[in-house]
């Protein structure tokens, strides 16, 4: 899975003025859960532009940029967000059994956009995120707030009878 993203990004991109630097991970070792449907695959590109040498009257001369704010994650299995979604079954303890996500997907050219997001607010770097699923299935399904309340109730009403000495600090949910 890895190589073949590599070799898509490979013979579809010819970045100019800057350098791509990438990095794979794979594997199950990121995250606990029951039942795995996919495994995850990680491959993040890191652009690191070309400078000049201010040192130098030269300016043909250049040198690597060190670090970068523009990098590309694509990753299968997997849904970034404030908590991470797996392809795989939240287990039944989980602190939080479910994904919130700041904005609805929204359909675009064939895929999903989940949104954009200004990730420090002293700078102008922004995040933008895409969905691209497999027979143009959402991997999730949506709670109205309701139904998201009564999961939560139902989960601190067991917290309360596991954990009777902890009742006072439950109560204030």
């Amino acid at each position: 899975m890895i190589a073949s993203i590599q070799k898509m990004v490979n013979t579809n991109y010819s970045p100019k003025g800057c350098q791509v630097s990438y990095s794979t991970v794979y594997g199950k070792h990121m995250a606990v859960g029951l039942n795995w449907i996919a495994d995850p695959y990680y491959y993040a590109m890191y652009i690191l532009r070309f400078l000049c040498d201010d040192n130098s009257k030269d300016r043909s001369k250049y040198y690597v940029d060190i670090s970068t704010p523009t990098t590309v994650n694509i990753t299968a299995n997997v849904i970034f967000s404030l908590n991470n979604l797996y392809a795989a079954n939240i287990p039944a303890d989980d602190f939080r059994g479910y994904l919130k996500l700041t904005k609805r997907p929204v359909k675009k050219d064939g895929f999903y956009f989940m949104g954009e997001e200004k990730v420090d607010y002293n700078s102008p770097v922004y995040e933008y995120r895409w969905l691209i699923t497999y027979n143009d299935t959402l991997p999730f399904s949506y709670l109205s707030r309701k139904e998201y309340l009564l999961i939560q109730k139902k989960r601190l009403d067991k917290a309360v009878k596991d954990n009777p000495g902890e009742k006072i600090y439950l109560d204030k949910y």
